[in-house]
């Protein structure tokens, strides 16, 4: 059997507690949350939220129409029986919308990411409830499934930032979200993006917006240095390019609950910690941050250690922020105008470091633990390795060890590997190379509204969207080894989530409260781990568990 976009077979919800979430937010309609007034992800709205035994017509994006009786939700999957027969011919349709015969019943199965628009036949009713999906919408749901798992989601999500992609040949391939974490033009930043190996020559990225939001980028180039085999340049959290040493991994990384996951982040090798959230369910004490404390042996020479970090955010942490915006219903627009202003930003910068949006890094020193530095948000599609140089004080120390703590809200980071190494040249030299080219997708071209810093904006709009930068780069100084990056400034703002209920009372509470971020995250995945229970299954059809 062949299927749309689905190249490894569906995903059992028993593998992971997000991926049953998921399915319980793609069943249920309107219920809310005893504590906050959420809702689930979802612009599913019948009077029966069982889409099983339904007669469903899905239209999918490239304009294919399909009726069936569904028999199995499978989220997101939906399989079920043909209703009536297309003029295509079986064969075309195994290939065009997942079609299989099984003996002489037609069975489909449709990929609910390809779809555009639902209808459903109401029982016992002439009439038809039509349901608009959007693509990029239904996707917020599905990431979250890929949370809790150590390999990427091939999608982006509702609340997310631009896509940056380097073209190598017919290949596009991710480097990662720029500018993460800026929803607004009050918090617009700075940005350092490693990039993958960049030879002499034309070097052709692009930015996509595969996001409900639109997207501004002030400022783009790339900064190239071409430096001594042996040493790395890295960027820093305050976006700037440093060089190191060799890292040197952990000898003890302890969680908040106390658990040694040193293996899981002493090697880049996709094997990810992050918080189990399924484990707070009943725990109505659970914490609302998360943290690792790392320790490493002293380096043997005396130059500034650095603290190396792989790491994202996870989807969650999207699906938790677009639910947020959704409080503010009707308010929205008047919302993110006001969170724009540039008064607004010295709050919005506090909150986002307060609730553990940023992740805080801190180093044990003879009075305690003190804070070092902040990484700011990353995105979820693609791991970033960030540098934080440690203070001179971390240097003097006469202890064996170093030990640093990083600490985020919980359930809204993941780590790959951790490391330290030390600084071999705090500022070496750079060369900034600005785009010789811009095209938005009409071929205007566009060089001009990133060439400085000064407020004017190449802007993607709607999900779709999608502006082409081409670089000349010189070739590189022999002997020597080219590391690159993506260097941007800019912000987004996130468009009115669907199903969006007015909570006022709840904003402010969580803008107000510290930790109210991570309780509305846990709230959040209790009432979708409530929903789950309930949701129906049929047992023996086609990928289904047994």
């Amino acid at each position: 059997m062949r299927t749309l976009n689905a190249t490894q077979g569906p995903a059992r919800l028993t593998r992971n507690i997000i991926t049953i979430i998921t399915l319980g937010a793609f069943l249920v309609l309107s219920l809310g949350c005893s504590t906050w007034k959420v809702k689930p992800v979802t612009t599913v709205h019948v009077n029966d939220y069982k889409l099983v035994k339904k007669e469903v017509r899905f239209h999918l994006e490239n304009g294919t129409v399909v009726k069936m009786h569904v028999t199995e939700v499978d989220y997101p999957y939906v399989r079920g029986k043909l209703v009536g027969r297309p003029d295509s011919d079986p064969d075309e349709m195994e290939d065009e919308v997942g079609g299989y015969e099984s003996g002489n019943t037609m069975m489909m199965e449709v990929d609910c990411r390809d779809v555009a628009k639902m209808e459903i036949k109401q029982e016992g009713n002439a009439g038809v409830v039509i349901l608009i999906l959007a693509a990029v919408t239904v996707v917020v749901i599905l990431i979250a499934s890929a949370s809790a798992s150590s390999k990427p989601a091939p999608t982006s999500s509702q609340s997310s930032c631009p896509v940056l992609y380097v073209q190598d040949g017919d290949l596009n391939r991710l480097v990662g979200e720029p500018y993460a974490g800026a929803a607004a033009g009050s918090i617009q930043r700075r940005d350092m993006m490693p990039l993958p190996t960049l030879d002499e020559g034309r070097a052709r990225l692009f930015l996509a917006n595969e996001a409900h939001e639109t997207q501004y980028t002030d400022f783009a180039e790339v900064v190239i240095t071409d430096h001594e085999p042996g040493t790395r340049a890295v960027a820093t959290n305050d976006q700037e390019v440093i060089l190191v040493g060799e890292a040197q991994p952990p000898v003890r990384v302890v969680d908040v609950s106390g658990s040694d996951v040193t293996e899981s982040v002493a090697h880049i090798d996709g094997d990810l910690w992050q918080t189990d959230l399924s484990k707070y369910v009943d725990d109505k004490n659970a914490p609302l941050t998360e943290e690792l404390v790392v320790s490493f042996p002293r380096p043997v020479s005396g130059d500034q250690p650095v603290l190396e970090l792989e790491l994202s955010n996870t989807y969650w942490l999207d699906m938790v922020m677009n639910r947020f915006f959704a409080l503010l219903g009707n308010k929205f627009d008047k919302g993110m105008e006001r969170a724009g202003q540039e008064s607004s930003g010295p709050r919005l910068r506090q909150w986002i470091e307060r609730e553990g949006v940023d992740l805080k890094v801190e180093w044990q020193g003879p009075e305690g633990w003190e804070e070092v530095g902040r990484v700011s948000s990353a995105g979820p599609l693609a791991l970033r390795h960030v540098a934080v140089p440690l203070p001179e004080a971390v240097q003097s120390s006469e202890s064996s060890e170093i030990t640093v703590r990083v600490t985020g809200g919980s359930g809204f980071w993941k780590v790959d590997q951790v490391g330290l190494s030390a600084v071999r040249a705090a500022k070496p030299a750079t060369r900034h190379i600005g785009p010789d080219l811009v095209r938005n997708d009409e071929g205007v071209d566009q060089r001009d509204l990133v060439a400085a810093t000064d407020g004017r904006y190449q802007i993607l709009a709607q999900p779709g969207d999608k502006a082409y930068l081409e670089f000349n780069l010189p070739a590189a100084v022999p002997g020597m080894t080219r590391t690159a990056f993506f260097h941007s400034h800019g912000y987004y703002v996130a468009h009115k989530p669907i199903q969006s209920e007015q909570s006022l009372g709840t904003v402010k509470t969580i803008l107000d409260e510290e930790g109210a971020l991570a309780r509305f995250s846990l709230d959040l995945f209790r009432k979708y781990h409530e929903i789950a229970l309930k949701a129906p299954r049929l047992e023996g059809s086609p990928g289904g568990s047994s």
